[in-house]
């Protein structure tokens, strides 16, 4: 579809690479799938945007934040709405399940088993409402 050199650098797990890797195959768009050795990370951090993945090249630019690579490559294989109205409304739901998310991981990485049960109550009761 593109002429354009893709390579996606993230560590090897799903997480916050794997909507990219979904619109990078939908679209056809050969792409090198970089997965970075976790031992190695301190050094190649520096390199990285904002010492951050994923990160996407693009015929060697660099860009970062998944969800706008995301919302990106959703425009560049024609996954948008059909006037601002309905980028708007997808816009939003990206939105609300960014926050779904983001509560999903404080929960997951609580190493204290109190606050743990604790943030599961709040899940199970208030956000997943």
């Amino acid at each position: 579809m593109s002429a354009k050199q893709f390579k996606l650098t993230y560590f090897p797990i799903k997480a916050l690479a794997e909507p990219i890797r979904f619109l990078l195959k939908y679209g056809e768009i050969d792409f090198e799938d970089h997965r970075l050795d976790t031992v190695n990370w301190p050094t190649i951090k520096d390199k990285m945007p904002f010492g951050q993945v994923p990160v996407l090249e693009m015929d060697g630019k660099m860009v970062h934040q998944s969800v706008a690579i995301s919302r990106y490559l959703a425009k560049l294989v024609n996954l948008t709405g059909s006037n601002d109205l309905e980028d708007l409304e997808i816009d939003a739901i990206v939105d609300t399940v960014t926050d779904f998310r983001s509560k999903i991981a404080v929960y997951n990485i609580e190493k204290d088993v109190t606050r743990k049960a604790q943030l599961k109550e709040t899940l199970l009761q208030e956000t997943r409402v």
